[in-house]
């Protein structure tokens, strides 16, 4: 039994036709939505990327603030770290006013000051001291007792001048200063009798006085004798 094919070929070309476009609509839609979708996502990655970069750069730009004011805060904490090694450099701890009243209680009433002076002399470094045979080291005076703790980086000289009315205040001066606990190696310079001149109101002379000078040092240290074969091993001799 043969099929009769009514529908002409015209007819069935035309029903491919529009099925294979209705498959090239369908394919382009979707490809539409897939490349709207595709869209949306990259925008908002760009969007939150470009977020993300605004966000580091305010970061940097805090970063490099905080960067450039620790190293001001560093500047001047090396500053103040100079500033602090000079003032301990200067500092000796030493209480003039200590010394003053020590001297002033010693001092008789025979006898005038004319001119005091005190400097300060800093310790020696271990190859000079070497060379010299001996070694200084700062110590402390409690009650007469020395002590191990350091009172400064520096001796203090002191050197008197004055009048006294007999050579025996004198002597008796330095023997105080000895037997004080502030002072040490205390030496006079010279001695001699001066002749005061006429005083205002009066025909005769002032009379004679002693003139002297007396050098000592303060006792915040104390000195170490080494012998001279020690000396020149210290000195690489």
């Amino acid at each position: 039994m043969n099929e009769i094919e009514l529908l002409p070929q015209w007819y069935k070309e035309n029903k491919q036709k529009r099925l294979s476009l209705r498959i090239q609509y369908a394919a382009a839609g979707i490809l539409f939505v897939v490349l709207v979708v595709w869209n949306v996502i990259l925008s908002h990655s760009v969007a939150a990327t470009a977020a993300r970069i605004k966000e580091n750069s305010y970061r940097c730009e805090a970063v490099e603030a905080a960067s450039q004011e620790f190293s001001k805060i560093q500047d001047e904490v090396k500053r103040y770290e100079k500033r602090q090694k000079l003032l301990n450099d200067v500092d000796n701890r030493l209480l003039v006013s200590n010394v003053l009243g020590e001297l002033s209680w010693l001092i008789d009433r025979g006898i005038v000051i004319s001119r005091l002076s005190l400097q300060a002399q800093a310790f020696k470094k271990d190859g000079e001291r070497a060379k010299e045979g001996s070694s200084v080291r700062v110590s402390e005076k409690a009650n007469g007792k020395k002590s191990n703790s350091a009172t400064g980086k520096a001796r203090f000289e002191i050197v008197m001048d004055g009048l006294a009315a007999n050579a025996e205040d004198i002597g008796q001066l330095i023997c105080s200063l000895e037997d004080s606990s502030y002072f040490r190696d205390v030496y006079p310079s010279y001695s001699r009798s001066k002749v005061l001149g006429k005083v205002a109101g009066q025909t005769q002379d002032g009379g004679k006085v002693s003139e002297f000078e007396i050098q000592c040092y303060l006792a915040n240290y104390h000195r170490i004798q080494q012998s001279p074969q020690k000396a020149l091993s210290q000195a690489g001799i």
